[in-house]
């Protein structure tokens, strides 16, 4: 026992309550710090959101007014109001939050290689072969939802051109072959769509498989590790708890990519507006 906790019980106690004020004593200080960061963060979002607003009202009031006739004054305002909202929240939270989890993600891939680097080198091995495995199931997922998108609109022209020129078509006796073609291509739909959903079926089941059998093979090398008296199982349980940790900040990083693709689309029309310099006839 004294290799998984070499203190008596006596000084057990002791040391519980030292780490539980420790504890404490830390939290209090990130929480006042949080509310430091978010309270100075929140500003010098509203301060920047408030100049570009009037830096672009400024230069669009500077604008001829040809520059107007092309323009629906609705999307001025959209982008005065909701581009730059979009741009003051990514540069604010998601740009910071998105720093933070990457090095969230940093420190715990650090800490378990000082836990242990043989574990670590095992769940890190593992990560390409699963990204692999789900590039490639999104790879023909998405091609085969293209195709039966091109499928569903070809057969929508058809329907639409038979409907529109149905005196024709009735003139021609050609209703039968119009209904034959529109068969045709209603069963490569059908056959399409059955290889979608396949495909979708099996890339959500082997993304679940691949995940188990990461954490079967990462259990079964953590268990050799503690057997062999390599790692404690105290040391252990905080690998466990990092590694999710870091899982977790991967996780997020994902929609905060999806926001910075929008802020930045978001920004070169607000940038396009700040730009523009007014064109006066001579």
């Amino acid at each position: 026992n004294n290799f998984y906790y070499p203190y008596s019980p006596g000084s057990a106690r002791g040391h519980l309550r030292e780490y539980c004020v420790i504890l404490v004593a830390i939290y209090l200080i990130c929480s006042i710090l949080d509310a430091a960061y978010a309270t100075i963060i929140h500003n010098a979002e509203e301060r920047m959101a408030s100049r570009t607003r009037r830096k672009v009202f400024h230069n669009l009031l500077r604008q001829e007014v040809e520059f107007f006739d092309g323009k629906k004054p609705e999307e001025l305002v959209e982008s005065i109001q909701n581009d730059v909202a979009l741009l003051q929240k990514t540069l604010g939270d998601h740009m910071i939050h998105g720093l933070h989890c990457i090095l969230t993600v940093l420190m715990c891939i650090f800490i378990m290689f000082m836990i242990s680097w043989k574990i670590t080198l095992v769940v890190l091995s593992l990560v390409p072969i699963c990204m692999l495995v789900g590039k490639i199931q999104k790879f023909y997922a998405r091609r085969l939802g293209k195709e039966r998108a091109e499928a569903m609109a070809t057969s929508m022209e058809l329907v639409e051109e038979t409907l529109s020129s149905l005196r024709i078509v009735r003139s021609l006796a050609a209703e039968s072959r119009q209904l034959e073609k529109f068969k045709e291509m209603a069963a490569d739909i059908y056959d399409l769509s059955l290889q979608t959903g396949l495909v979708d079926a099996t890339s959500k089941s082997s993304a679940t498989l691949m995940i188990q059998l990461a954490v079967v093979l990462s259990l079964y090398v953590s268990g050799l590790a503690v057997l062999s008296r390599q790692v404690e199982v105290g040391y252990l349980v905080t690998y466990a708890g990092v590694t999710i940790l870091a899982i977790s900040s991967i996780a997020q990083l994902s929609p905060l990519l999806r926001q910075i693709t929008k802020a930045l689309r978001a920004s070169e029309r607000v940038f396009h507006l700040l730009d523009r310099s007014p064109k006066f006839g001579g």
